[in-house]
This record gives structure tokens, C-alpha cells and sequence, in this order.
């Protein structure tokens, strides 16, 4: 594939030193990686497997996205393994790239300075970025792979303005970035100010933003920092003072509760705990490459045990249930085992189990909340991981556009094509509860009938019927809820969401002192064109109550409820609840009536758009603040969080023929 490309660095070698560089494939043994010597490799993580290995490492960028179509890098490595093994990598994101940087090396081999029969290449970085691949002006504005439509590409996960910097003067070569990195990693009183304005916590000190990153966003940094500081640009000097002030960082991460961790815990999924962790792993690989000592050895053998706790469960995010944002748990474990390369829990399929929560919550909406969280960065990485094409078709609703330059890596492929993933329709999905975590819950419930979520749908659109129950109340940031119908959509009608469809019971205006917050899920099932699942509560205040659901498949739905009491009163009082979706009481008929889905017809000369299906732009936004822009998708209304005067919201929107 590469025959040409190689032969014009071979040949332009041997025009300066009359030596012929051997030629050989990358599944060779001299390919292998760690570098088995100094080498010069071609293509990108797609088509050459040491790019591949190195890739994961995060000691190139170079993929099916960067630097984009036609676009070519010519890039020195140093060092990568801290064995004294360097190479130059020649590449681009397609054949046509990977030529045009053989023939920029050739350039460069034969215009280095030194006599005849001597060659000698210091630091390179040409780039020429490929079609498409704009470069903007601020590094704050720079989108990046782990954006998601809850967090926009603020960076909240690993990210930061001073690492946006280095990783654009990386990917690009403009001096101006590595200048603002040095300007905002030292900064003075107007440096302090814009980190102030533009990162707020992910910078927590600001004053040494080097040393103080918040853990959520710090690993980046110390990535790219390993990959820039053999650049000619920065001094010896300089790289002293930068490496010591990120050595300080251990500091920050050594109080965090995962450095000296000796035993693995229950879970992961803390993403406070497993964002530290990612970080701790990132300094600590840096610093045991060139600066090795037991505090780092350490650093790498605590995240390694911390991580372990997927080896023995699937059981993640601890007790949190906040679904809205669950997703967004997934980030550090996939990205710790891609650069680590430890796959044991993928492996031994406990990951695979903790992924179901994505398809459980995914709704097919258009605006699908259960996606809201989902980044780019999870749903690529985890497609390379499993190999299963499911999660590009969940990139794919994310609506997000994947073309242009973004920061950091891609794993974008050109093998595995989005599946819509037919086996969740028509079937009940349950995610069970894994066993460390029923222990904890001391729920009463046998472990095979206690369960996390589960849900049933007739399509993967927005037309037709989905079921979205929940099996245990977390205690986290939710109203109490016990054995919550969450959303119930009927036909493309979505007439229940949220945590209000509770029942609540209730003896002489006394409730009991253990709290019921688990249901035993008795059975869920399809039976030709109906679905039905039985959930029991025992612990209800003084009754057992079990609630069954029989849905006729995008045409009705019956629930029933029975309480069996443990108590005799003459003031048992039962409340049921139903949160629907612009229901109305009526006392005609004592019932909430949901009007039929219908299409509102516009009067002459008007022209209706759905607000959440309109393009947007706000300020802030999401890549501002987390969560300023906001979609209540159950009410169809698109609202920004105002802070000064000033701040706007704005839809736009394409007529099909003028007025």
C-alpha cells in the first residue's frame, strides 16, 4: 500500500548516506511496539498496527480524521518508552496524506545540514492540515472528540483552555498556541482572569494552573506535554519549570482517595474518584518514563488496583442514579483501558454488562436525553473496544458533526459501520443488579429478581411505544421514587415521564422507618402482541404493593395495581400518582385526560417549526457552562440560562419557498 511512499524516504536516505533503510510490514517483529528500534512508520491507526499501538498510547494522533482528507504530518517522536527509542512518523488520513508526507520527509532529508554520508533530523513537526480543517483563533472555541450534547466541547472531561493550547500547537504547528499555553500555565493578573472566565473550576488554582487542575479535567495536559516538550520553541529552562510545576499535581490527586489504594473497591463509575484515577495514571506514566521513582511506580500500581474493581463485578457509578447524566461514567473507565491496555473486564464481559445501561435509556427521540451525555469520545471508543457497530449508530443520533478539526483522537474507522441495534426491539432489555451492590442494599429481595432499569420498545424511532422502568432508588439527586414508571410512550405519544408515577400509602399519617426503595421485578415478557412486567415493592409503608403492566403494542396499556397490608386501620390512606405529559384532571370524568397526538395546522400565512428540531445558538452555551442551553423535551420548549444582559437565544430555521 505504502511501496511508493517508502521508497522515497529509502531512496532520499540513501542519496545522503549511500545506505539502503530496510523495508518491512507492520505485523513484523521489527514493527512491534514498544519500538524494538528506531523506525520510520507510515500511514495512520487504521492502516499500520504499530500507528495503531502507539495510538492507543496517545503518542500519535494520526487517524482517519487528522489531519484530514489530503493532509499530511511529518513528526519526530521522542522517546516514547523512555527506552531511548525514537521515530519519525509520516502520515496523513488517507493514501493521498501519507504520499505527500514521505515526499515532505524526502525534502527535509535531503535539505538537513552535515557533510556527506551524514544525516541527522532533530525535531520535526510539518503538518499541513487537510481540506475542511479550519483552525480557530481562540483555543477555548476549539471543539473536541469528547464534546456530547449535555457538556457541548467545554472540556468539562479532561480538557481545559491551557491543554486545548498545547494539543492545537501540536496538531497544527502555530507557535501562537504553545505561547498561550506558557502565557496561561505562568500566569500573570490578566492570564489569571481569562482562566477565571474560561475555565472556572477546571482550573482550581489558578494562580499555579499547571499543579492545579481539577481532577475532571486534568489529564490532558500532562498527555501533551509529553508529546510538545522536545520542541525547539521551549528551553531547557522552561521544560525544568514546566515539569516541576506538573509534578505538583500529585499533591492535588495523592488526597483523592484512589493514590495507595491497596484493594480494589466495590465499583467504579465514582467519576469524581475514577476522573482522579485517569489523572493519577496520565502523571504518573509521564513522570515513571524519565523521572522514575517508587511515589510514581506507586501512582501506576494504585490505578491499576482502582480499576480492578470491574475484574470482580459490573457494577458501576456506586449507588448514583442520575440518569440524566449516567452516561458520561463511561469516559474514564474506557479511556484508562485503551491507554493502559488493560482489557481484563472486557474480557471477562463485565464491561459489556455495564454498557447496557446506554441501551436501556436510549429513547429514539430525535432529542434523545438518554444520549445527552453520551460524548463522542465513549461511543467511538467503545465501538473500537467491542467492536460492535451499535455505538456508531448511537454517535450517529447524537446529531453532533464529526467533520472538521477537532482535539484530541478520533478512533474513527473505516471497517465498522453503524448498526441499528434490531435486537432491543420487541424484547424487555433489564439490567440486573450486580451482586456487591445487592449486598450493600440489604433490600430483603432475591438477588435474581433485583435490577437496576430495564425498558421495551416496538422501534428505534421516536413512533412507536417505549417502557422505561426503574428498579431501585439510588438516593441520589432524584425525587423519591420506589419501582418508578419513568416514561411510557404509546404509538409516538410519550403520555408518562419522570419520577412523579409513584404510588404512596400511608397509616394514621405515619409511614414506616425502613423506606422502601427496591422492587423485586417478578417477571417481564412478550407474549405475541403484547408485553407485560410484574414489579413488587415490599416495603411500601405498611403493605406490599405490586404493580402490573400489560401493554397492547402501540395501542393500549393497562396497569394494575394490589396492595396487601401488614396493618389494620381506620385511616389507611393510598395515594396514586400519575406525572404525566400535559395531562389534564377532569372532574366529568375523574380521570387525567392526554389529548390524542395530532398536527397543529397553521393559519394562512404562517408557518410553524418544532423549537428542539431547530438549529441553535445561544449565550452562554453548553461549551460555556455545562447545561446553560436546556431542551424540556417534555414540554417542547428550548430555554437558556441568561446570566448578564446581553445574553440571547437564537433559532434559525429554512423556508421550503419564500412568503
Amino acid at each position: 500500500r505504502y511501496a511508493a511512499a517508502a521508497e522515497a524516504v529509502v531512496a532520499a536516505v540513501a542519496a545522503r548516506t549511500g545506505v539502503r533503510l530496510p523495508v518491512v510490514s507492520d505485523d513484523s517483529a521489527e514493527a512491534a511496539v514498544p519500538l524494538q528500534g528506531h523506525a520510520v512508520i507510515l500511514g495512520n491507526r487504521s492502516t499500520n498496527r504499530a500507528l495503531s499501538a502507539l495510538y492507543d498510547g496517545f503518542y500519535t494522533l494520526l487517524d482517519l480524521k487528522y489531519p484530514g482528507p489530503g493532509g499530511s504530518v511529518v513528526r519526530s517522536l521522542h522517546n516514547p518508552y523512555g527506552d531511548g527509542r525514537n521515530a519519525i512518523l509520516v502520515g496523513g488520513s488517507d493514501d493521498a496524506g501519507v504520499a505527500a508526507a514521505s515526499a515532505r520527509l524526502a525534502a527535509l532529508i535531503g535539505a538537513a545540514p552535515g557533510a556527506a554520508g551524514e544525516l541527522r533530523l532533530g525535531w520535526l513537526a510539518d503538518i499541513r492540515l487537510g481540506e475542511g480543517m479550519a483552525v480557530p483563533e481562540k483555543a477555548a472555541a476549539a471543539p473536541i472528540w469528547e464534546e456530547s450534547r449535555t457538556y457541548g466541547s467545554s472540556g468539562y472531561f479532561g480538557w481545559n483552555v491551557i491543554s486545548k493550547a498545547m494539543a492545537l500547537y501540536f496538531m497544527t504547528g502555530e507557535e501562537r498556541f504553545a505561547h498561550e499555553f506558557l502565557r496561561l500555565g505562568f500566569p500573570d493578573a490578566a492570564a489569571i482572569k481569562d482562566l477565571e472566565e474560561l475555565d472556572g473550576e477546571r482550573i482550581e488554582n489558578k494562580h499555579e494552573p499547571l499543579a492545579g487542575p481539577y481532577h475532571y479535567s486534568a489529564h490532558m495536559m500532562i498527555l501533551f506535554w509529553d508529546l510538545i516538550e522536545e520542541s525547539p520553541l521551549f528551553t531547557d529552562e522552561i521544560r525544568l519549570r514546566v515539569t516541576n510545576a506538573f509534578s505538583q499535581q500529585l499533591r492535588h490527586r495523592a488526597n483523592e482517595h484512589v493514590y495507595g489504594t491497596l484493594t480494589p473497591p466495590g465499583f467504579v463509575g465514582d467519576r469524581h474518584r475514577d476522573w482522579s484515577a485517569m489523572s493519577l495514571y496520565a502523571l504518573s506514566r509521564y513522570f515513571q518514563k524519565d523521572y522514575r521513582d517508587p511515589v510514581w511506580s506507586a501512582g501506576l500500581e494504585s490505578c491499576r488496583v482502582y480499576f480492578a474493581a470491574l475484574l470482580n463485578s459490573p457494577w458501576l457509578a456506586g449507588r448514583n442514579d442520575h440518569l440524566f447524566w449516567y452516561t458520561s461514567y463511561y469516559d474514564p473507565i474506557v479511556d484508562y483501558m485503551i491507554l493502559s491496555g488493560d482489557r481484563a473486564a472486557l474480557e471477562r464481559g463485565h464491561l459489556a454488562e455495564a454498557l447496557r445501561t446506554q441501551d436501556v435509556l436510549f429513547t429514539g427521540n430525535d432529542n434523545d436525553w438518554g444520549l445527552r451525555a453520551s460524548s463522542l469520545n465513549f461511543l467511538q471508543r467503545t465501538a473500537y473496544l467491542t467492536g460492535d457497530g451499535r455505538w456508531l449508530f448511537y454517535r450517529e443520533r447524537t446529531g453532533i458533526d464529526t467533520d472538521g478539526l477537532r482535539l484530541g483522537q478520533s478512533f474513527w474507522s473505516d471497517t465498522l459501520a453503524p448498526r441499528p441495534p434490531q435486537e432491543l426491539v420487541g424484547v424487555w432489555t433489564i439490567q440486573a443488579m450486580p451482586r456487591p451492590f445487592w449486598e450493600t442494599r440489604d433490600s430483603g429481595l432475591a438477588l435474581e429478581e433485583s435490577f437496576l432499569w430495564g425498558s421495551f420498545r416496538t422501534r428505534l424511532d421516536a413512533a412507536g411505544d417505549y417502557v422505561l422502568i426503574k428498579g431501585h432508588n439510588g438516593g441520589g439527586r432524584n425525587p423519591h421514587h420506589t419501582y418508578a414508571l419513568l416514561e411510557f410512550r404509546l404509538a409516538g405519544r410519550t403520555l408518562l415521564k419522570g419520577y412523579g408515577t409513584q404510588v404512596q400509602t400511608s397509616a394514621d399519617g405515619m409511614v414506616e422507618s425502613v423506606v422502601g426503595m427496591d422492587a423485586a421485578l417478578k417477571g417481564a415478557d412478550v407474549v405475541g402482541a403484547s408485553a407485560w412486567a410484574v414489579g413488587e415493592v415490599p416495603r411500601l409503608p405498611f403493605c406490599t404493593w405490586r404493580r402490573s403492566l400489560l401493554l397492547r403494542q402501540e395501542s393500549f396499556a393497562v396497569i394494575a395495581d394490589r396492595f396487601d397490608y401488614r396493618t389494620d386501620s381506620a385511616n389507611l390512606a393510598r395515594t396514586t400518582l400519575w406525572e404525566t405529559v400535559g395531562g389534564v384532571w377532569s372532574p366529568d370524568h375523574e380521570a387525567i385526560l392526554l389529548h390524542g397526538r395530532t398536527d397543529r395546522e397553521p393559519g394562512p400565512g404562517w408557518t410553524l417549526f418544532t423549537a428542539l428540531s431547530s438549529p441553535c445558538t445561544s449565550r452562554p452555551s453548553n461549551a460555556d457552562a455545562p447545561r446553560s442551553l436546556i431542551d424540556l423535551e417534555a414540554i417542547g420548549i428550548r430555554m437558556v440560562k441568561a446570566t448578564q444582559p446581553g445574553d440571547y437565544i437564537e433559532q434559525t430555521f429554512t423556508l421550503a419557498e419564500p412568503f
